[in-house]
Parts: structure tokens; C-alpha cells; sequence
């Protein structure tokens, strides 16, 4: 029989193992702007070697940032718009008007010697990137890939993406169009890096993180512009107010979607920051703020 006091030991043990444990801190090191001065740049993005690409307020034009230069690598109109990063090339899809009707351009850009290659043109289709970094083109009719072949069958690979009011779940020759948080507008879809989970935006009603029955396994009623970590353990987004007309506030948070802890990132009173890009290792946090200022938070876990 044990005694009182190793009783009340092995039964602090027991409680210590059962306790979940608690989200690591996030210390924000610096933050840098890194916009060259006097210049109005937007919706910064980095690729998978950690370089950022920014963009004007509407889209318009891609252009590699570093050393508070820019370099050009498209002018066209929404090519700034989350453009999708392979290893050596971008994938844009600028738009166009003809006859009244807006067309899309799904182009090829080579990171290295910024040439540009069409690949599909026409209504209502953009590029979809896949689990396994595969790019494939959606529209309001089929699935195909880069190269126009029908995918009803996309093998091992999966895919994610917003389509009618509905987020469409795709894995081999599955096909699931579901309403995970009823109808309503969905945006922001992304799959977690592990591909066990996917992240999305509901307008009007915060961002959610479901599993691949539908079932939703997270809310953050106010976070807007999600984005999942290298990691997959913790989503950034941007919490912001408005008074029906204008911004009135912005901050740039990070939530760890497991136990909800979150974090405020900038927490300024000089700026309103938004839209928040992850770094491709994780360790620094892009944003634009609403003066047209691109900063950099370095963070460390």
C-alpha cells in the first residue's frame, strides 16, 4: 500500500501527464518595413525560397521585393492575386475584358528568367494547387491539368478549393461538395501541410478548420485572411473592424488552432496591417498595412 506522501506524488503525476500541454510562446523578435520608401505596395507573398513578391492595392502586376527594390515580373491585371509558387515558377491568372466579358489567363513564369508562357485561357477558371504541389485549372464545368486534360481522377494526389458556394474536396476519383458551415460564400480554402485538414473563410462568419468528412474541428469567428503554417500548427490571419465604409482597425494574429491561444503580432497604433503571408520555413510573417507599407515580422517559437 503506497504512504500519503507518495500517494499525492503519483497522483501530481498522473494530473501533470493528463493536463494538455500548453502552447509554446511567440515572441515577435523585430518588425521591419521593407517597402521601399515612398512607394504604395500590397498582398506581399513568399515562394518556396523564402523570397516576396508584392502587388498593387487592386492586383495588378507581380513583382519580387528584396533590398527595397522591386523587380517585374508581370504588369498584367490580377496577377498579383495568390499567385500559386513551384519550385522554379509561378503560376498567375490575369484578367482581361473582351466584348464586355472578363476572360483569365492561366500563365507559367519562370522564376530565373522571368519568361511567360500562357498555358489556358478563357471564363470563369483559375489554377488550383494540389497536395503534392501539382497544378491543376478549375472551371464551372470540369477539372483539367495545365495541359487540358480532364482530371476526374487525380491518383494519390487531393485537392481543395471553393467552387458555387460549396468547397470541393477531391481525393483520387472521390468527389465531395459540401457546406461544412452552411450556405454562404466560402473563400480562403487551404489544405493543412499534413493534408489532413482544411482551412477556409465563410463571409460573415470567421474561418474554419474541418477534417475531410466536413466535420468542423475549429471556429475563429473574427479571423480573416487565413493562413496555415509551414507547420500546419498554427494559422495566421488578420482581425479587422470596419464601420460599414472604411477600415477602422486591423492587427495581424497567429492562433494555434489545436487549443485557440493567439497571439497579437503587430498590435500598432500607427497602422492598420493586413493580409498576412508566412515565410516558407516559417520563421517571418509578411503584411501590408493599409497605407501601403510592406513589413516583415521575424518570429520565433
Amino acid at each position: 500500500m503506497l504512504s500519503m506522501p507518495r500517494l499525492l506524488f503519483f497522483l501530481f503525476i498522473m494530473i501533470a501527464i493528463a493536463r494538455p500541454l500548453k502552447a509554446s510562446d511567440i515572441i515577435v523578435e523585430k518588425i521591419e518595413t521593407v517597402s521601399p520608401p515612398g512607394e504604395r505596395w500590397f498582398h506581399p507573398v513568399f515562394d518556396r525560397e523564402n523570397r516576396l513578391y508584392v502587388s498593387t492595392e487592386n492586383y495588378i502586376g507581380l513583382y519580387r521585393l528584396a533590398n527595397n527594390k522591386t523587380e517585374r515580373l508581370s504588369e498584367a491585371k490580377g496577377a498579383g492575386f495568390r499567385p500559386r509558387f513551384l519550385p522554379d515558377e509561378v503560376i498567375v491568372n490575369p484578367w482581361y475584358w473582351r466584348n464586355g466579358r472578363r476572360y483569365f489567363r492561366v500563365t507559367k513564369i519562370n522564376l530565373k528568367t522571368l519568361k511567360a508562357q500562357t498555358m489556358r485561357e478563357g471564363r470563369f477558371i483559375s489554377p488550383v494547387l494540389s497536395a503534392k504541389g501539382n497544378i491543376y485549372v478549375k472551371s464551372d464545368v470540369v477539372l483539367t491539368t495545365l495541359n487540358n486534360t480532364v482530371s476526374s481522377n487525380v491518383g494519390t494526389d487531393s485537392l481543395a478549393y471553393a467552387q458555387d458556394s460549396l468547397i470541393i474536396l477531391q481525393a483520387g476519383t472521390v468527389i465531395k461538395k459540401i457546406k461544412p458551415a452552411g450556405e454562404g460564400h466560402y473563400i480562403w480554402v487551404g489544405m493543412s501541410p499534413d493534408k489532413k485538414h482544411i482551412l477556409f473563410r465563410k463571409a460573415g462568419a470567421g474561418a474554419f478548420v474541418i477534417d475531410w468528412s466536413g466535420t468542423v474541428m475549429a471556429r475563429f469567428p473574427k479571423a480573416n485572411a487565413p493562413r496555415w503554417s509551414p507547420d500546419g500548427r498554427y494559422i495566421a490571419c488578420m482581425e479587422d473592424e470596419d464601420d460599414g465604409y472604411r477600415y477602422t482597425a486591423s492587427d495581424i494574429f497567429i492562433i494555434d488552432w489545436r487549443s485557440g491561444q493567439k497571439w497579437n503580432i503587430t498590435r500598432s497604433d500607427d497602422a492598420m496591417e493586413m493580409y498576412p503571408s508566412w515565410s516558407a520555413d516559417g520563421r517571418r510573417l509578411a503584411f501590408h498595412t493599409l497605407q501601403g507599407e510592406i513589413r516583415v515580422a521575424y518570429l520565433k517559437k
